[in-house]
C-alpha cells in the first residue's frame, strides 16, 4: 500500500473517530476555514471545533464565529 493510501485512511479514521465521539454537530453554520457544516461545542456554549479541517473556533457575542 502506498504511503499516500495510507494517510488518506489514517485521516478518515480519525475524522470518524472524532465524529463518534462529538455526535451530531449542534450547529447549522457553516466553518468560516473550510465551508463544512461538521462543527461540535465544545467545553462552553462559546467554543466550537469543525470536525472536518480541524480548527477551533470562538462565537462571538452577534453569533458569527471566528477561528481562534
Amino acid at each position: 500500500m502506498g504511503r499516500m493510501k495510507e494517510l488518506f485512511i489514517d485521516l478518515q479514521e480519525e475524522r470518524e473517530e472524532k465524529e463518534m465521539y462529538y455526535g451530531h454537530t449542534p450547529s447549522d453554520k457553516p466553518c468560516p476555514n473550510c465551508g463544512e457544516t461538521k462543527m461540535v461545542e465544545q467545553i462552553t456554549e462559546s467554543d466550537f471545533e469543525c470536525l472536518y479541517c480541524g480548527y477551533q473556533l470562538i462565537k462571538l457575542e452577534d453569533g458569527t464565529l471566528k477561528i481562534s
